[in-house]
């Protein structure tokens, strides 16, 4: 009974404060001061990461920290894609990467732009690029390890990641100004240097067994010269925002900096997906992108993985894979009509490029 006792009377001391705290704040005050100290702490304390609920454990992390990985390598890079730009990556001895889960907005501000939850996926590490929400679900991950915004080395097995801090595109390259409906509903200015974190960025650069993946996040086109000197120019695979809207990347400055890095393949990502993206997410499909951008340049890819070796990039340049509707998520079918979507305005590859 000692310990019950004790907890008793110090919870008593603690209320004996708080209410002599109270009584001495003006009115006005009180609410404000419960909101800071409580009421936000609580809710941060409640939305905290879920690991703690997993049934899994780290078996599969011990076994890779002494035999470099889960099976000798096989030669190959497996992707699987998520949706938006979650994108599962598995190494060739069998080490897997999730990047930029993703969830609905948690704060109601900005709509409901997916129609389901996240599936909880398995992975040995889970990154996440930045703090928005279509990029920051890790608590729907079953992971070991979670690296949020990493910048700097990390390395385990025959995976080596490359976090390259930058920032979060600020300036307009498509159709809707949603950088001053930002400003104009958060109330400050996006763009360095007085932004605030989810306005920060991190890319990687993933060599997964030999195979190197660059994941952009949001990241902006006018980076630092010394940024792309870290990103190198001999990426296999560049997985990269874009869609026919603009939202983050226009077409030609896509094709640009994978001419610029070397790339083999680009992997779209970010764009409306059918019967999984909300049109209030303002997001449009990357079509125009790759069809009319790329028409004799692309694979579409009629699953929701691929499986690639050294032999499958050798000779390609800026070659388009394109997952389209395509992913791994366990599809739902909405009500009929939910799936309209009326703004058929063109893109920028208007027409299809020779």
């Amino acid at each position: 009974m000692q310990p019950t006792t004790r907890r008793y009377h110090t919870s008593f001391a603690f209320s004996l404060a708080f209410a002599a705290v109270m009584t001495m704040m003006p009115v006005a005050g009180q609410a404000q001061w419960l909101e800071d100290n409580i009421i936000t702490n609580s809710n941060r304390s409640a939305h905290g990461l879920s690991s703690w609920s997993q049934k899994s454990n780290n078996n599969r992390a011990l076994q890779i920290q002494q035999d470099g990985g889960l099976h000798p390598p096989n030669g190959k890079l497996k992707i699987e894609y998520y949706g938006h730009m979650a994108f599962k990556l598995t190494s060739p001895q069998g080490i897997t990467v999730v990047v930029d889960p993703w969830r609905n907005d948690p704060s109601g501000v900005w709509g409901v732009w997916y129609k389901q939850n996240f599936p909880f996926v398995t992975a040995d590490v889970g990154l996440s690029t930045h703090a928005h929400f279509d990029h920051d679900g890790l608590t729907g991950l079953d992971s070991i390890m979670l690296l949020d915004r990493m910048g700097g080395k990390w390395e385990f097995g025959d995976v080596k990641i490359l976090g390259i801090v930058d920032k979060h595109i600020c300036k307009i390259m498509g159709k809707l100004e949603w950088v001053k409906i930002v400003e104009q509903v958060e109330g400050y200015d996006v763009c360095p240097p007085n932004n605030p974190t989810q306005w920060d960025n991190v890319m990687y650069v993933i060599d997964l067994g030999g195979f190197k993946v660059f994941h952009s996040g949001d990241n902006r086109p006018d980076k630092p010269e010394h940024v792309y000197e870290m990103i190198g120019t001999d990426i296999d695979v560049m997985i990269q925002a874009v869609d026919d809207s603009g939202h983050i990347f226009d077409h030609v400055s896509v094709d640009a900096l994978a001419e610029r890095m070397g790339a083999n393949v680009i992997i779209p990502g970010h764009y409306r997906i059918d019967k999984v993206t909300n049109p209030e997410s303002t997001l449009e499909p990357a079509d125009l992108y790759v069809f009319n951008g790329h028409p004799n340049n692309h694979t579409l890819v009629e699953q929701g993985e691929i499986e690639l070796t050294k032999a499958d990039l050798e000779g390609k340049e800026g070659h388009v894979m394109f997952f389209r509707n395509n992913t791994k998520l366990p599809i739902w079918t909405p009500p009929e009509g939910s799936d309209a979507y009326g703004d058929n305005e063109a893109g920028f590859y208007t027409t299809k490029r020779q």
